[in-house]
């Protein structure tokens, strides 16, 4: 289920994150515990998403997934996890954003809540002039 937010006269839609776009601002974790947070302002060049850290994810080990992208102007972006044959498991960010540089981090939990399996997944970041797709792995 969507849902429907506006803060700080910017609406955004999810299915799992509540954002602002206040500079350096971070939202509190979201119902399934993922949270966004903007960089400092500062525009890249092109759209880029880093490797997922940590690589693997040990669940023993940490709590959350970072994966970090970034936008050289606003525009529509979509970030989901899927699986290793290309199956969404969550969408993380569905809507537009502002230029700059981002941190998502993710609790390696589905749509319905539950941990995923120990396996090999993607990040796969889509806009309209890049998309990009990052493999990792999460092990018990």
């Amino acid at each position: 289920m969507k849902r429907l937010i506006q803060l700080t006269s910017i609406l955004f839609i999810s299915n799992s994150l509540i954002w602002s776009c206040e500079k350096g601002a971070r939202n509190p974790l979201a119902d399934d515990g993922t949270k966004l947070e903007k960089g400092n302002g500062e525009r890249p060049t092109a759209v880029f998403m880093e490797q997922p850290f940590p690589n693997p994810f040990y669940r023993s080990r940490t709590t959350d997934i970072d994966i970090r992208y970034g936008l050289p102007q606003t525009m529509r972006v979509t970030l989901t996890v899927e699986n290793i044959i290309g199956d969404v498991i969550l969408v993380l960010v569905d809507g537009e954003q502002p230029a700059g540089f981002f941190s998502i981090k993710w609790n390696a939990k589905n749509a319905a809540g539950e941990l995923v399996k120990a396996d090999a997944y993607m990040a796969h970041l889509t806009t309209a002039i890049a998309s990009q797709r990052k493999l990792f792995e999460i092990r018990d």
